[in-house]
Formats: structure tokens, C-alpha cells, sequence
């Protein structure tokens, strides 16, 4: 049960790597990762439609996943998106509660976010 979990996590996961950097990866592993991630088409179903093996689809498909992986590891677009919606929900949260304390909180968590290492000189 675990492992069919792992795996709609792993899915999930190169999904939501599609959705941030698919437009990075060349016109060929854009396509294959779109029909085997979007459309759920098997190798050989996409080996068809490409006119290419099985094993030419399986490689392509695991090299454009490991460069949405570096990608992610270089630019964090994933991780800096994630983290501005819970910001954005915990500084909706203090302002509806008149928190100020957390609102100027939250507001240095975004400052640090969008400018690692910068003092605010305010």
C-alpha cells in the first residue's frame, strides 16, 4: 500500500516539475513526458507515436526527468512557491486576527524568501 502511495507521490512530484520547468526540456522530451504524465500512455504507445523503441522513449523519459530534478535543485521554484502560500495563508490569518506581531513576522519570512542573506534596512 505504501509503494502505490510512494508512487502517486513520484508522479505527482514530476508533474508539478512539469508544470514549473516543462518548457525547458527540448520540443521531443516535452512531448513524451506530456503523453506519459498527462495522457498516462504506455512506452510502447508513445513508441508508436513517435516512430521510435520503447527503450529510446523509457531514456528519454528518465533524462527529461532528471533535468526537471536539476532544474529544480538550481532555481527552487517549486519549494518558493509552495512556501509563498503558506506565507500568503498565515499572513491572511494574522491580519484577519489583528496580529500584528505575526503579520511583521510573516512579512520578514517574504522579504528573506524573495532576498536570501539581505538585511532590511528599514
Amino acid at each position: 500500500m505504501s509503494e502505490i502511495i510512494d508512487l502517486e507521490k513520484k508522479h505527482l512530484r514530476i508533474c508539478t516539475l512539469l508544470d514549473f520547468y516543462g518548457s525547458l526540456l527540448n520540443e521531443n522530451q516535452r512531448e513524451i513526458m506530456t503523453l506519459f504524465y498527462y495522457e498516462d500512455l504506455s512506452l510502447y504507445e508513445i513508441s508508436q507515436i513517435k516512430g521510435i523503441s520503447r527503450q529510446a522513449v523509457n531514456s528519454g523519459v528518465h533524462r527529461a526527468v532528471e533535468n526537471l530534478e536539476d532544474f529544480d535543485r538550481t532555481l527552487k521554484l517549486v519549494e518558493i512557491f509552495f512556501h509563498n502560500r503558506i506565507l500568503r495563508a498565515r499572513l491572511g490569518k494574522a491580519i484577519e486576527q489583528a496580529n500584528w506581531p505575526e503579520v511583521e513576522q510573516v512579512l520578514a519570512e517574504w522579504r528573506e524568501l524573495e532576498e536570501p542573506g539581505k538585511v532590511d534596512r528599514a
